[in-house]
């Protein structure tokens, strides 16, 4: 029991190391890019979703992208709340005298929400992996494994659809794993609620759920 405790708590360390390092890395990235660098996406997604807090129906559709909205529009409202953003509504940068001048605060912010969704989707998969397979090392090499991810690393420089859809499918599956254990309403309801949102947000995630055991 002993042996099992010090184990839990080098991986847990381990995993802690791991997503200090990523968070590190990818705020020294985005330190280093300019806020108009990723402009293709990241403007029409970031815009729409100050967009949608202001009640107004999305003019830009990302297959569809209504995850992002919703999940972005909640991060703008507490972060105004808390004073780490100019504004968190489209009309208010309409308002605003000279509105390029917000820009180059709002860009950097959507980009902090990424490494956040980054970490979260991580989270998930590790916790979904010990029910799967039984094996909590199995979560930890996940962990690593999707920490040291190129891939998940630079989506961190974006506001992009593919980060928060697979923020969804994390979700679902660890839903999915949890009623493995237990089968009650409520997983399948969250596991629901989760693919919904997945969906929702890109509609390609639909035949990764038609092979899920």
């Amino acid at each position: 029991m002993p042996r099992n405790l010090l184990r839990l708590g080098l991986a847990g360390a381990l995993g802690l190391c791991l997503t200090a390092s990523f968070v590190a890395k990818s705020v020294g990235l985005n330190a280093r890019e300019c806020w108009f660098s990723n402009l293709d996406q990241d403007a029409p997604l970031l815009l729409n979703t100050l967009t949608c807090n202001d009640g107004q129906s999305p003019t830009y559709f990302d297959h569809p992208a209504q995850g992002v909205y919703a999940l972005y529009g909640v991060f703008f409202r507490v972060a105004k709340q808390l004073h780490l953003v100019p504004c968190s509504r489209f009309s208010e940068i309409q308002r605003h005298e000279d509105p390029l001048l917000l820009y180059p605060a709002i860009f950097p912010a959507g980009r902090a929400m990424s490494i956040l969704i980054a970490c979260l989707t991580v989270g998930c998969f590790g916790l979904a992996f010990p029910v799967y397979t039984g094996a909590v090392s199995w979560a930890w090499l996940a962990v690593a494994v999707l920490l040291c991810s190129p891939g998940l690393l630079f989506q961190s420089l974006l506001e992009r659809s593919e980060l928060t859809v697979l923020l969804g499918c994390s979700l679902s599956l660890l839903a999915l794993a949890s009623f493995k254990e237990n089968r009650s309403a409520i997983t399948v309801l969250a596991a629901a609620l989760a693919f919904g949102f997945a969906y929702g947000t890109k509609i390609h995630v639909l035949p990764l759920y038609l092979v899920l055991p």
